[in-house]
């Protein structure tokens, strides 16, 4: 009697879904979504034996998104989009306005109902880590590790 295979679906364990403008959409197993801090100003005034302090600057930490599996490409696409940020044959950096990319990044829950979404602004690639290479495990396809900075973010939900 034949064996019928068991469909595993990757929603199981792949709780996000990101999109990157311009380059692939992609599940993601894990995200760190940073602290988004303000800084403060300290102000002295006249003859105040103390500071004022006010709001200053926002400032917003490095994403990380933990196994990541391409939608239908192959994992090539980070480290191309890595590559126009510096590229490492001709060890000259890109513009800006080249590499910047805007990302959504969906949290999903298990009934697939968006539960989290972050908009974020001026994404670029900072460091990618790869999974080791081994043909037979079922996330050989998947990156490990894509480490984001970004000018901001925005939370939806």
């Amino acid at each position: 009697m034949p064996t019928l295979a068991t469909v595993i679906d990757p929603r199981k364990s792949f709780r996000y879904t990101i999109a990157i403008n311009g380059l692939v959409t992609a599940l993601v197993r894990k995200v760190n979504i940073p602290d988004v801090e303000i800084a403060e100003d300290k102000h002295g005034f006249g003859g105040l034996p103390y500071d004022l302090k006010t709001a200053g600057k926002m400032k917003f930490g490095d994403i990380t998104l933990e196994k990541v599996m391409p939608a239908g490409l192959p994992d090539l696409w980070a480290y191309n989009w890595l590559k126009t940020v510096i590229n490492p044959e001709t060890n000259l950096g890109g513009h800006a306005i080249n590499y910047k990319r805007n990302v959504t990044i969906i949290h999903l829950s298990p009934e697939d109902v968006p539960i989290g979404w972050w908009r974020v602004m001026g994404a670029w690639p900072k460091k990618l880590a790869y999974s080791e290479n081994d043909a037979l495990k079922e996330a050989d396809a998947v990156i490990e590790k894509v480490t984001l900075a970004c000018d901001k973010y925005i939370r939806e939900i």
